[in-house]
């Protein structure tokens, strides 16, 4: 995705190389005749997402030697959600930068904010599913990088075997659990929360299932 900056400079976020590609024609020039140097925003500060977001600078510029991609890094969590936001309402926004897709995508108003990409090459390529979570009804916004990632829960199998419990396969079954664990005297869920995204991690972990039961969700 894209975010309009000014006239003749755009921002892109779920950016990847042919993303970044994408945004040179509104970006403006420094340095020398035919040498542009564009900003990229990392999807954090931890080792993982500044690691990423180098390596795609190093490799979009190993490509096209011309032009450079400078990174720069950013708070996770909620601090970086606020700061994409507040960049992006104030119009100084990287040229490109990394973001989630989804719930979030929404909430940086992307039709008034970000520059369409539905019209590149390569918009043909993401899954159908992919581009109705970086879509509005005026344009796709956002390319993929990176993979995808499971979640779910670990269980203890030595408390499970003590208390003689199965491993459930509902959720009223796995609250069950939780009860007869926690009336035992044990801790029976244990999550840190230590960064906002955490917290989500109940559902995401269950959507396979939440969907099949209710294809609709996620559009609801």
């Amino acid at each position: 995705m894209f975010s309009r900056r000014t006239v003749t400079r755009v921002a892109a976020t779920l950016g990847g190389v042919a993303l970044i590609g994408a945004a040179l024609a509104g970006c403006s020039s420094s340095g020398g005749s035919g040498s542009t140097t564009i900003s990229l925003l990392a999807a954090g500060n931890d080792p993982a997402s500044t690691s990423f977001a180098k390596d795609l600078s190093k490799a979009f510029h190993k490509a096209d030697p011309s032009i450079t991609v400078k990174v720069e890094t950013r708070p996770g969590g909620t601090d970086g959600d606020n700061l994409v936001e507040t960049r992006l309402s104030t119009g100084d926004m990287n040229d490109v930068f990394l973001y989630n897709s989804g719930s979030l995508f929404q909430a940086l108003r992307p039709d008034s904010q970000l520059q369409p990409l539905t019209d590149e090459s390569w918009a043909k390529g993401p899954t159908e599913d992919f581009k109705n979570s970086v879509s509005t009804d005026k344009g796709l916004y956002g390319a993929p990088t990176g993979t995808t990632f499971d979640g779910g829960i670990m269980y203890n199998k030595k408390v499970y075997e003590k208390l003689g419990l199965t491993v459930p396969k509902t959720w009223s079954e796995f609250i069950s659990n939780s009860e007869k664990i926690k009336a035992a005297g044990i801790a029976p869920i244990i999550q840190s929360y230590g960064d906002t995204w955490t917290s989500q991690l109940f559902v995401l972990g269950d959507f396979a299932n939440v969907s099949a039961q209710d294809p609709n969700w996620a559009k609801d």
